[in-house]
């Protein structure tokens, strides 16, 4: 905080409109008994915890939550989507210039982008941007990419952008986790 403070708001852009961001929520939520936790939930910033809070997320098993994940990227991706959608197929003459779908794809990559540099950009939520770009530059080039190969080629983004990830457990189980569910998914398809 002191250095951003202190910093040229040029050096340091993304920082910035981090801590104004929370600074923002904090503002709007301030009255809230459970303004720790929304903040959590909105941007990922758990430091507004108190112990005793840590402990009962810890104990009830719930912990895991508090961070921002492809769940919750994918979340806002879903709603952009369909807002951007709904809203470019409102006017007829927009349609027929561009598809309400394509339209809608760059939206919610731009602003699911956007989302996750401003949580801070955790694995989790890098695989699912990876992933979320991957599957739109599908769309925007209406070709189909098979599941499989979205989530192999995020693997190695995600590997190619930090290789640390390839020591750390939460990425491994991750990743783990998302195949697991694909291959479910895949297999169980009516």
């Amino acid at each position: 905080a002191q250095l951003i403070k202190t910093d040229p708001v040029w050096q340091h852009p993304l920082v910035w409109v981090r801590y104004l961001g929370q600074k923002r929520l904090w503002y709007v939520i301030y009255h809230d008994p459970n303004r720790d936790v929304l903040q959590a939930l909105a941007l990922g910033d758990r430091a507004a915890f108190t112990p005793d809070r840590w402990t009962t997320f810890i104990h009830t098993g719930t912990s895991h939550l508090m961070a921002i994940s492809g769940l919750h990227l994918g979340m806002v991706a879903a709603v952009v989507f369909w807002l951007f959608r709904w809203g470019w197929s409102c006017v007829p003459w927009l349609v027929r210039r561009m598809p309400a779908q394509q339209v809608a794809m760059v939206g919610a990559m731009l602003l699911a982008g956007f989302y996750a540099v401003l949580t801070g950009m955790a694995v989790p939520t890098e695989r699912a941007l990876l992933m979320l770009l991957v599957v739109g530059l599908g769309v925007l080039g209406m070709r189909h990419i098979r599941t499989v190969w979205t989530w192999c080629l995020a693997a190695l983004l995600v590997v190619a952008i930090n290789p640390r990830t390839i020591g750390q457990p939460g990425a491994w189980l991750s990743f783990a986790a998302v195949g697991w569910l694909l291959y479910a998914y895949a297999r169980y398809q009516p």
